[in-house]
């Protein structure tokens, strides 16, 4: 008895270990020096202009007098942006006065966060890959993640940074929709493993529909998720692994119903103010630039 609970001691410890490590290297790359890497962009300033007026309680949507096309992106990144920066009192409590330091520090708060949900980030790419495949995997796709170059950008004040956390915890509750699917789908379902099965994957469409309501293109993912919904692993008594492409409709049409809904709130809010032709000349700007 005592061996077995030193096993499983060890085991525990292990795997804290392989995850500490991958969030110790993304909090490191991605918290280290904010202001100064990378460079600020002219985007990050549009972004806290809009959360700064989220802020103002003037809404989410900008009149053409301060920017040539508002309508170009929908309203989630700056309503959380927002949310997230009223939790400090920002900008408030930082005393901002006309001076170098000052404006460092305006930026500091929101880039610290922007690094906060890059570390989110690289425990859901655990979750995910541990969830899929296995603890290995995982480990060395969180690692990844975590220190290549490639997710620099996620340090800037960018509503991608906001999106894809959303994106991957969407995957996330799709992975768990498709492992519970897999063991119950060769058995006699009952209620409950169905309203099990309900939970997991109805937060996989809300997140999926708050990362489009923050940025609009993420509706490509869209097919991905679906096909991680249809590829269940079955596990059927002789132990032989089956893949089925078999879905409850019902289940498919509760993960659509977010996915579709939350982001007509944009075009929703654009007629109900008689704005829809500026909705559509936004919409056709920004997928028209270079």
């Amino acid at each position: 008895m005592v061996n077995v609970t030193s096993y499983l001691t060890q085991k525990r410890y292990s795997t804290l270990l392989l995850l500490i490590i991958p969030l110790s290297l993304s909090a490191f790359t991605h918290m280290w020096n904010p202001v100064a890497f990378p460079a600020f962009h002219v985007d990050e300033s549009h972004y806290m202009r809009r959360a700064m007026q989220v802020m103002q309680g003037l809404g989410p949507q900008e009149s053409k007098a301060t920017y040539f096309y508002p309508y170009d992106h929908p309203y989630f990144g700056q309503i959380f942006l927002a949310a997230a920066l009223s939790i400090v009192n920002y900008p408030y409590s930082i005393n901002p006065s006309v001076s170098s330091q000052s404006i460092e520090m305006l930026y500091l708060v929101p880039r610290v966060l922007m690094g906060i949900l890059a570390v989110v980030d690289t425990f859901l790419v655990y979750k995910i890959a541990d969830a899929r495949y296995n603890r290995k995997v995982a480990f060395i796709s969180a690692t990844l993640f975590a220190v290549l170059p490639s997710t620099w950008f996620l340090e800037r004040i960018i509503i991608d940074s906001i999106a894809l956390p959303l994106i991957l915890l969407s995957i996330l509750f799709a992975v768990y929709y498709a492992k519970s699917s897999g063991r119950t789908d060769s058995d006699h379902i009952n209620q409950d493993d169905k309203k099990l099965r309900y939970f997991l994957i109805m937060p996989s469409g809300l997140f999926l529909g708050l990362a489009i309501f923050t940025k609009l293109p993420v509706f490509a993912l869209i097919p991905l998720i679906i096909f991680i919904l249809l590829n269940k692993n079955i596990i059927n008594s002789n132990n032989n692994n089956k893949r089925t492409k078999s879905l409850d409709i019902k289940a498919l049409g509760i993960w659509l119903l977010p996915v579709v809904l939350i982001p007509l709130i944009w075009p929703a809010y654009a007629i109900s103010v008689g704005q829809f032709d500026s909705w559509i000349d936004g919409v056709i700007y920004q997928t028209a630039r270079d």
